[in-house]
């Protein structure tokens, strides 16, 4: 027999949720079971396009993903992870656009964020580059903090039980401790890993990135991403870098494409696509999928375009 949303809703008010051992009172069941259904509606992936202002891109996209009040709560401490480690300007593709960046944060603000913050660990020198990307001065207009992880004391030493290559390593103690966690990585070439996109972003919260490339960098990558889950990673495909990545300088495409997502992987498979390779040909991509840290297969994602 076929039951309405309202009649299961309904039902599930009467009769109380075990949750953990413990009765939760009707309201609370139908406040769970409601948000559950609400998310259960949501594309998997959205990709904004179309746009000529990155700003209406990433506003497209944030809506689209359930807007950002379902990632930040009242009083939450949202900390970014955008790519600023290279000192080149923002047309150079090889660090994230400064107006996405201020865009989030201006979105986390209005989800009343209690402080957001904007951090990466430089390859380049930090001040340098926080002022040629234009991060630095796109993050104090749009009324975030900004802090360059360039100090052991910064980081603490976690452990990573299900790492394969890296069992643990210091992480910068204020992502450790964020309500919430967006990461904003850029779509470029790398040399070595094949492609930066989110999960490759995320070296830029360790202290010794140098280990990575010694021992296996693509399973480094992945044990990495068992313990660092953003909420929210949003690609900033606007720009791309197509050849001589990470740095640069090299042929830069105007893609105009935001991707927003909760899963990891599936915002890096759909990255690979940008640039015409499929995720299984990205090792830490495939490395992900296979321990079960998101979907690489776009078929079976819900893909919504705006």
């Amino acid at each position: 027999m076929k039951i309405t949303r309202r009649e299961f809703l309904s039902n599930m008010a009467g009769l109380g949720l075990m949750m953990g051992g413990v009765m939760l009172p009707a309201g609370d069941v139908l406040g769970r079971v409601g948000n559950m259904l609400a998310t259960s509606t949501l594309p998997d992936l959205v990709v904004a396009q179309g746009q000529k202002n990155p700003e209406h891109s990433v506003h497209a996209a944030i809506k689209a993903i359930g807007g950002m009040s379902r990632f930040v709560k009242e009083g939450d401490m949202v900390v970014l992870k955008p790519n600023i480690g290279f000192s080149c300007s923002p047309e150079m593709a090889a660090t994230t656009n400064p107006v996405v960046v201020s865009t989030l944060i201006k979105l986390c603000y209005e989800a009343k964020a209690k402080n957001v913050i904007v951090f990466d660990h430089t390859c380049d020198y930090w001040e340098i580059c926080f002022k040629r990307t234009g991060i630095k001065k796109a993050t104090i207009s749009a009324g975030g903090k900004i802090f360059s992880a360039h100090r052991k004391g910064l980081y603490r030493k976690i452990p990573i039980p299900a790492g394969k290559a890296l069992k643990e390593t210091l992480v910068v103690k204020q992502l450790l401790d964020a309500d919430v966690i967006i990461n904003i990585p850029i779509a470029k070439h790398h040399g070595a890993a094949g492609l930066t996109l989110g999960m490759k972003n995320l070296m830029g919260a360790v202290w010794d990135r140098g280990i990575f490339h010694v021992k296996d960098l693509h399973q480094c990558i992945t044990d990495l991403s068992t313990v660092i889950k953003p909420h929210l990673t949003v690609l900033d495909a606007t720009r791309a870098l197509f050849n001589n990545g990470p740095r640069g300088p090299g042929d830069v495409k105007h893609i105009g494409k935001i991707i927003a997502g909760v899963d990891p992987v599936a915002v890096d498979a759909y990255g690979c696509s940008l640039f015409g390779k499929e995720p299984h040909q990205i090792g830490h991509i495939n490395i992900a999928h296979k321990m079960g840290l998101g979907e690489i297969d776009l078929s079976k994602l819900r893909i919504k375009t705006v």
